[in-house]
């Protein structure tokens, strides 16, 4: 292993993976993080309050469930939306919100954003518009969130196709249409679940064209990796609620190995990745596994304790430790705009 960073505030372990071997020693790492007295505090929080509410899985109202999200997102004055052509002929076109830098600023990048949601909530149209607006504002960048189908009125491959259409598009139309000399992608969870899977369909030139990934906590495995299916914690999701998830995208999990990235060859032009997630978290292994597998540079960083969505969204959003994981985001992405 090249290096590894830790942080005294949140407990946090930045590793930098340049050999196939440099992952040996990771569980010594992992057993060796303390978990953060307020981490440990907040869960067992969020832990006796999931339990006085059903599971999601026992919720027969996914499109319910994603209204009543929507209808508490805030929504960014300076977000612009719009539309790109769908990857096939009878596609519908792809929405996307476009969140751009000060004016006269000079563009370093356009960031490629999807977001999470489990394939059947979530929206680029509010749902993390005051993250992404900053990112654009911090990094002098134009951040783009993909606005793909969802579950379950659109099954696998629909909501891949888009996010192949958006990511073509970026390559091919969208870095020259806003000046961007680099692009950068990204996703959490389900989003970054749908980067990967479309990225693995894109051709080797759009592939090229991508200076670096952001993957957090992302689902790489629908049929479920170990840590996912023994995770029975009420703490953000447990393993019962992320197969609902899964189901409702891909019924067929087990019959579609490429919709599991993890399942699937990864070639070796993929760009350098920053993976990114807690130990309390059911996908856990996903991200351990990918990064192991990464077949080019990658980093990773670790949160004792992190409950899913670290950062982005839920219990874990806005602590030290969701703070810390968005200042790593934007350090990694502006290096590679840099590059």
């Amino acid at each position: 292993m090249r290096s590894l960073e830790t942080c005294a505030s949140t407990g946090a372990a930045h590793l930098k993976l340049h050999e196939p071997g440099d992952l040996e020693t990771l569980p010594a790492i992992l057993a060796s993080l303390a978990t953060p007295p307020e981490i440990g505090a907040l869960n067992a929080k969020c832990e006796a309050a999931a339990a006085q509410t059903p599971p999601l899985d026992a919720i027969d109202d996914p499109v319910g469930t994603r209204e009543a999200r929507a209808a508490i997102y805030e929504h960014e004055p300076r977000r612009v939306d719009d539309a790109i052509p769908g990857l096939l002929a009878l596609d519908p076109p792809v929405g996307i919100s476009v969140f751009e830098p000060p004016a006269g600023a000079v563009v370093s990048g356009l960031y490629l954003q999807f977001h999470g949601g489990g394939w059947v909530v979530g929206s680029a149209f509010g749902q993390s518009d005051g993250r992404l607006q900053r990112m654009a504002d911090d990094l002098s960048a134009v951040v783009v969130s993909v606005e793909y189908r969802l579950a379950p009125e659109s099954t696998y491959p629909a909501p891949v196709d888009d996010a192949v259409a958006a990511l073509t598009w970026a390559a091919n139309v969208g870095a020259e249409k806003y000046g961007a000399p680099a692009l950068v992608a990204g996703g959490e969870s389900s989003g970054a679940h749908l980067l990967l899977a479309a990225l693995l369909r894109c051709s080797d030139s759009v592939r090229r064209r991508y200076a670096a990934l952001n993957l957090v906590y992302g689902y790489f495995d629908l049929v479920g990796t170990p840590s996912r299916l023994d995770f029975e914690r009420r703490l953000v999701f447990c393993n019962s609620e992320l197969a609902w998830f899964a189901r409702l995208f891909c019924p067929d999990a087990a019959l579609h190995a490429e919709a599991s990235p993890l399942r699937a060859d990864l070639p070796a032009d993929l760009p350098p990745a920053l993976f990114s997630m807690g130990t309390c978290d059911a996908l856990l292994d996903d991200t351990l596994e990918m990064a192991r597998r990464w077949p080019s540079a990658a980093e990773l960083v670790v949160y004792p304790g992190a409950a899913h969505g670290v950062g982005h969204f839920g219990p874990h959003e806005s602590t030290a430790q969701g703070e810390d994981l968005l200042r790593r985001v934007e350090m990694y992405v502006g290096a590679a705009f840099a590059r």
